[in-house]
């Protein structure tokens, strides 16, 4: 939801927000400044609990603002339900009593790291999935996962979904310490630890090549940077709109490719037949013989997506692979939890 300030917010001038709110689960509500009706967020102003009253959010900006975007960010994999009833905004104002955490002008906010839906694909010892909607895990252990157990994780890398939560700006590496618990029906926690940045696509590119093409349960990989080519072997992966998670292994080594494209390719059932160009592409690769996960990057090319003949990926700004561990960062450590 977005609400219109009247007054534009301005930067180091405390103002206040009145939220009136039906509801209530395990769920923050925020509120990100912006410039525009369901504009890009652009700084987290306020945090606090979903709750059936009327709240107060006191902040101060760091920089203009039109309009406030509201935010509810779950914080498990439970149902909740959420009204807001009425929204009142005092620009240059403040609260008799602040409800929540807001930003001050020398000390920015973070948003709670959120649950996510995780349905995760088992290997031999490692698991990779689908984060959310668009952020990305991949894990390996010392075996398969069962209920009750506790497993070291060995390597991994992760993405949050977007930008405005914690470790959703690039990819990161899971670091020695770093542990899953099946939880069965509930999902898994993940404890995280000495977690260091591996970096963001637009960062990582560079003059490599990969070429994929994907067809009828098979796939071929070639690319500039010799470790990912994997040529004629088992290969899958689908797309969906903007987005396209493809992968090919052979025996023990495996590479998933992560196609986010320009354009809408439609699904399995009605593909657009488009060739797009690129905005993204991430390739996570495991050796099979310990190694971390190693992740290569590009942002220029083209993809065509047809399930029911073949698709195919040209990429023509690879970078170089890079491997775990990353830059050491200060906050460093991090609790999810995912259901299914």
């Amino acid at each position: 939801m977005t609400s219109s300030c009247r007054r534009r917010l301005s930067p180091g001038v405390p103002s206040a927000v009145s939220l009136e709110i039906e509801g209530g689960g395990k769920v923050n509500v925020e509120l990100w400044g912006t410039d525009a009706a369901c504009g890009k967020a652009q700084e987290l102003l306020w945090v606090g609990p979903l709750a059936a009253k009327i709240s107060c959010a006191e902040f101060t900006p760091s920089q203009p603002h039109t309009h406030l975007l509201f935010v509810l960010r779950p914080l498990n994999g439970g149902n909740f339900l959420s009204n807001v009833k009425a929204v009142g905004l005092c620009a240059g104002g403040s609260c008799p009593t602040p409800d929540g955490m807001g930003r001050t002008a020398n000390a920015p906010l973070s948003s709670a790291q959120q649950s996510y839906t995780l349905t995760p694909q088992w290997s031999a010892n490692a698991f990779e999935g689908e984060l959310g909607v668009y952020g990305r895990i991949f894990a390996t252990g010392n075996g398969r996962l069962a209920k009750g157990q506790v497993m070291p994780i060995t390597s991994g890398i992760f993405r949050a979904p977007t930008a405005f939560e914690p470790y959703g700006d690039a990819y990161y590496c899971m670091g020695e310490g770093s542990t899953v618990t099946d939880l069965g029906e509930d999902g898994m926690d993940l404890s995280l630890a000495n977690i260091t940045r591996l970096g963001a696509c637009d960062e990582l590119e560079g003059t490599g090549t990969l070429d994929m093409t994907m067809g009828s349960g098979m796939g071929n990989l070639t690319s500039s940077i010799a470790p990912l080519t994997i040529p004629d072997d088992a290969g899958g992966g689908s797309c969906y709109g903007t987005q396209c998670n493809w992968s090919i292994s052979r025996e023990r080594k495996r590479a998933w490719v992560d196609i986010f494209a320009a354009s809408d390719l439609g699904d399995p059932i009605k593909p657009t037949l488009m060739e797009s160009s690129l905005r993204e592409v991430a390739a996570v690769l495991e050796e099979g013989d310990g190694t971390p996960f190693q992740l290569a990057c590009g942002t220029m090319g083209k993809v065509h997506y047809d399930p029911t003949a073949s698709s195919s990926l040209s990429v023509t700004d690879l970078g170089d692979l890079h491997g775990c561990p990353g830059t050491p960062i200060d906050e460093n450590s991090a609790k999810l939890h995912v259901y299914r």
